[in-house]
Order: structure tokens, then C-alpha cells, then sequence
């Protein structure tokens, strides 16, 4: 059985081939798995390092742009410390964004208490528009 994060990255591959307004931008994580998808759709990925608000902040021009962001990095940095942009750039103005994160509740446990993210799925789900998939649901 394929690994989560390796069924991510094939997906952004295949996505991406096929829809090249596809970018996927990372929080400083997850290079390996992803780096097919920076090979076969140059130009479409970026690391924006550990920035999550500006992450946030580069998928909302994106958007408006045209093209369609993914962002990708730990559930609490992307979710909790992010949240005033995600409600900002895409709650207020109606953007769409796909936020892929690792690491909700207790997976990162062994990181500490800054790794943990309690509260993801309710701060997302106060956006009207969110698809909330949750694959231990």
C-alpha cells in the first residue's frame, strides 16, 4: 500500500501534467517526494521555506492570476499560524486554495507541543466554501 505523502505527490504530478496552471508551493518540507513533480512541470514548484503567512499570502496573487495553488507543509504552521491570511486572501474574497498538510493532532508528537495542531479541522471549517478531507475519518 502506497505511503499518503507519495499519493500526494503522485497526484500533483499527474494533476499537473495535465493542467499546467497547477503550482505547488512547500513550507520547507516534503522535497523528495515532490521532486518529480518539480522535474516534469519546471517553474510550477517552490519552496517558499518557513513563511507561512507569506506562502499564504503568494497563493492569493496566484489565485488571482489565474492559476491554481497547492500549498504543502505541517498542520500547524500552514493552519494556525497562518490563519489571519487563509481568512483574509481566501475566507473574505472567496479564493480557492488547496492546503495539504502532515502532521494534525498528535502526529508529530515526538517535535513537541509546536508540532501539534488541535484545531485545524474547526478553524478551516468556519470557511462556508471549505472541502475538509480528513483521511483517519
Amino acid at each position: 500500500m502506497k505511503k499518503l505523502r507519495q499519493e500526494f505527490a503522485d497526484t500533483m504530478v499527474e494533476v499537473g501534467l495535465e493542467d499546467d496552471k497547477l503550482i505547488v508551493m512547500v513550507g520547507d518540507i516534503s522535497h523528495g517526494i515532490l521532486q518529480k513533480f518539480n522535474q516534469k512541470c519546471p517553474g510550477r514548484y517552490f519552496n517558499v521555506g518557513i513563511c507561512e503567512p507569506t506562502i499564504i499570502g503568494m497563493a492569493a496573487g496566484m489565485y488571482k492570476s489565474g492559476l491554481i495553488p497547492t500549498v504543502h507543509t505541517i498542520a500547524p504552521f500552514i493552519i494556525e499560524r497562518a490563519y489571519e491570511q487563509i481568512k483574509l486572501d481566501f475566507g473574505y474574497q472567496n479564493y480557492g486554495i488547496n492546503l495539504i498538510s502532515v502532521g494534525s493532532a498528535f502526529d508529530y508528537s515526538q517535535l513537541g507541543c509546536s508540532h501539534h495542531c488541535y484545531a485545524d479541522i474547526s478553524l478551516m471549517k468556519h470557511f462556508s466554501k471549505a472541502n475538509i478531507f480528513f483521511p483517519a475519518s
